[in-house]
């Protein structure tokens, strides 16, 4: 008797635990199904890899895409995650049929990058797609100069193949500013 009452205590109580457990499981099924498809909605439909050290240089999105955040979204193809991009707008456009184009430059310390250039193509407040060239990683740049007047003044003499400037001859100078 007291074995079957045991035996039914424990039935009723491992039953019970199953019913706990079952219910953590679909709460976690559910949860995880939830994220993937938020998650989902920000990842691009179609995307064409960046070349070495670029990002990704066109990105797609369906429905549902990013909010367009004032900048770029840079997308990290280990993570799948967005994150937003560091530029200098341009330009904005709009069209008839309710697009929006943003031009941006690539600026790593406020300094441009040259060939940085992405537009981001917008319509009701969402991304719906981006091209161009995003450096992917930015090398430790100082924003001071490391090289001396007279080295850079050299240095361009030398790239334009010339002797000197007007301004540094007296008579060119007056000329200059007589004009």
């Amino acid at each position: 008797m007291y074995i079957l009452l045991y035996c039914e205590k424990f039935i009723n109580s491992f039953s019970h635990l199953t019913s706990i457990i079952m219910k953590t499981k679909f709460i976690l099924v559910a949860s995880i199904a939830a994220c993937s498809f938020m998650s989902g909605q920000n990842t691009p439909s179609r995307i064409i890899p960046g070349k070495s050290g670029l990002h990704a240089e066109f990105m797609r999105f369906d429905k549902n895409g990013p909010t367009f955040q004032g900048s770029p979204v840079l997308f990290d193809e280990a993570t799948q995650r967005l994150s937003p991009g560091q530029g200098l707008k341009l330009g904005h456009e709009k069209d008839a049929l309710g697009f929006e184009t943003h031009r941006f430059q690539q600026t790593i310390n406020d300094i441009p990058v040259e060939y940085g250039m992405m537009a981001v193509q917008t319509r009701d407040g969402k991304i719906v797609g981006q091209s161009g060239s995003w450096v992917l990683t930015s090398p430790k740049a100082e924003k001071k100069a490391n090289i001396s007047e007279k080295i850079a003044l050299q240095s361009a003499l030398a790239f334009v193949g010339a002797d000197s400037y007007k301004w540094q001859n007296k008579q060119e100078e007056d000329f200059l500013k007589k004009k």
